[in-house]
């Protein structure tokens, strides 16, 4: 099982490296999904699953991938006692949130 496991990760990292080269999103954003839900402490899924979410660059896009991120903060939290290790996302929210009208 375990074997199987590293397998399915493998292959979701490289099949989201090649969804987000070719800009594919909404494949990217659900195999992304799939990895996290069998590694949930990978940041690199977290980090296509987020870039996934936010490539629209829409105000709603944009809210929708901070939801995602304080989901997953949450949850890291809960299950895990720890933070996400997400390089310059924590900084990208908080940007997000002093704009004016920024999501809450």
């Amino acid at each position: 099982r375990r074997r199987l496991e590293t397998l399915f990760i493998k292959a979701c990292s490289e099949h989201c490296g090649s969804l987000a080269r070719s800009r594919r999103w909404t494949e990217c954003e659900s195999v992304a999904n799939r990895w996290l839900e069998t590694e949930p402490l990978s940041a690199d899924a977290a980090i296509y699953f987020l870039n996934a979410i936010k490539s629209p660059g829409t105000r709603a896009a944009l809210a929708k991938a901070l939801e995602e991120f304080e989901a997953l903060r949450t949850r890291l939290s809960h299950e895990y006692d720890l933070a996400p290790q997400l390089q310059g996302w924590p900084h990208v929210f908080e940007s997000l949130r002093q704009r004016p009208g920024a999501p809450k």
